[in-house]
């Protein structure tokens, strides 16, 4: 009897430690999940031709900016990259093909994995540039330049940057009146003024002039100046008006 409970006793100590060891290893595997980072949803990027997986394409996040690469395999997760409404905004970029902005749902219920597929683009050859960078005309100049281009054609006077910056600190009436320009008299009154385009009337004009702003030449890059009777056609409007020719003025970028 007393063999018996013994052997009871052991039979219920070993089943207890078998137990707690079973708890301790169910334990350290949930452990070792949770210290395991999550990749997010997974996404591959390919060749949209041969289907070949890319490696090092560039991912960015247009919504957070992070960035990263993709793997050998053109893998990469989507954890690290911030969403709005369970939705990521990418952008995928590799020397070769074409750019490619996608939306990729992020949500609790979006697991399966996704594929992006990347249009190679042909690469032109090289071409050699001569010019200088005294040549190169900013955006918003490239209207002035065309207007030096047709100034033969009306006679116009183009007051180019290189000239307009030297006079910094002087007054813009100053400026055109040793040039003949803008001076009023009986028979000039007013000048047209043009600026980003549309006509331009100041609230305050230098006294004795022919309407010309009271302002610095700083404000300004470059002016083209019609005489009356070589207004172009598109200057010749009521909103622009002038009696003794338009002055098309180009503000200076900030």
């Amino acid at each position: 009897m007393r063999r018996a409970i013994r052997l009871f006793s052991f039979s219920a100590t070993a089943v207890c430690a078998i137990a707690s060891l079973a708890s301790m290893a169910s334990a350290q595997t949930d452990t070792a999940r949770a210290a395991r980072p999550n990749p997010g949803r997974i996404v591959g990027v390919f060749d949209a031709q041969t289907s070949s997986p890319l490696e090092g394409a560039e991912i960015t996040d247009l919504i957070g900016g992070a960035t990263t690469r993709t793997l050998r395999a053109g893998l990469f997760g989507m954890a690290a990259f911030q969403s709005q409404h369970d939705s990521s905004v990418i952008r995928v970029r590799k020397v070769g093909y074409a750019d490619t902005t996608v939306l990729v749902m992020v949500g609790v219920k979006d697991t399966v994995p996704m594929q992006i597929f990347l249009r190679p683009v042909v690469a032109l050859p090289e071409v050699a540039i001569n010019a200088k960078e005294t040549d190169r005309v900013p955006f918003y100049l490239r209207d002035f330049q065309q207007r030096v281009q047709d100034g033969e054609k009306f006679g116009g006077k183009a007051f180019p940057p290189v000239d307009v910056r030297k006079l910094d600190g002087h007054r813009l009436a100053d400026l055109l009146r040793s040039k003949g320009i803008g001076i009023r008299s009986a028979h000039c009154h007013q000048v047209g003024l043009v600026a980003n385009g549309v006509g331009y009337h100041p609230i305050d004009v230098t006294p004795g002039s022919a309407g010309i702003p009271d302002e610095f030449v700083d404000q300004y890059e470059a002016f083209f100046y019609y005489p009356a009777g070589r207004v172009p056609a598109e200057l010749q409007k009521p909103t622009i008006g002038g009696d003794c020719g338009v002055l098309v003025m180009y503000p200076r970028a900030k």
